[in-house]
């Protein structure tokens, strides 16, 4: 995340949407306030978009509601 961020800052970009398909994936409330945090903490805008099922495996839904910062 501090590479992409800093290469996104450099080229002009005030905030960044970080994408779910990472490792470990974007699928709980938990991990977007992780990100959002850990972003801020270096002074970066990071917009997480949370996966829409578990694990990005189509097999059970993700708590949507709880990935809301």
């Amino acid at each position: 995340m501090a590479s992409g961020t800093c290469a996104a800052a450099h080229g002009g970009f005030t905030a960044v949407c970080a994408m779910p398909n990472t490792d470990p994936v974007c699928d709980t409330g938990s991990k977007v306030r992780f990100l959002v945090e850990r972003a801020a903490e270096q002074g970066r805008r990071v917009y997480p978009i949370g996966a829409v099922t578990k694990g990005q495996k189509g097999e059970q839904l993700a708590e949507i509601g709880d990935m809301v910062p």
